[in-house]
């Protein structure tokens, strides 16, 4: 069974695809006044912060929010970073290798004649 995404009151969607929302489990007790326990993952995947791993309150959750099927009813867009090949802005030289004093053969203009 998936979370029907229709039924979440005070949805926030995160960068990440997260989807955080106010649990309805805990609503139906009279907490998560703040409305950020449900965390439902772009897998389909969902957790409740106040009550991790409590099997009983995750079928409640399916109960109050769950259709048939298995992945979430919506799907938000992941923008993937890209970030750009890196290259050399400026040369300074290597380790050990000294630069060429001024008036050295290296650096005069050659003489022709």
């Amino acid at each position: 069974m998936k979370i029907n995404l229709t039924k979440l009151t005070n949805v926030e969607k995160k960068e990440d695809g997260r989807i955080v929302a106010r649990c309805p489990a805990c609503a139906a007790n009279d907490a998560d006044r703040k409305g950020n326990n449900l965390v439902v993952f772009p897998d389909g995947r969902f957790a409740c912060a106040a009550f991790s791993g409590d099997k009983a309150h995750n079928q409640s959750i399916l109960q109050l929010l769950g259709q048939k099927g298995g992945k979430p009813s919506c799907k938000f867009p992941i923008k993937r970073l890209v970030i750009p090949d890196s290259g050399v802005l400026l040369k300074i030289g290597t380790i050990g290798e000294s630069a060429p004093e001024q008036g050295s053969r290296e650096n005069s203009v050659p003489q022709t004649g």
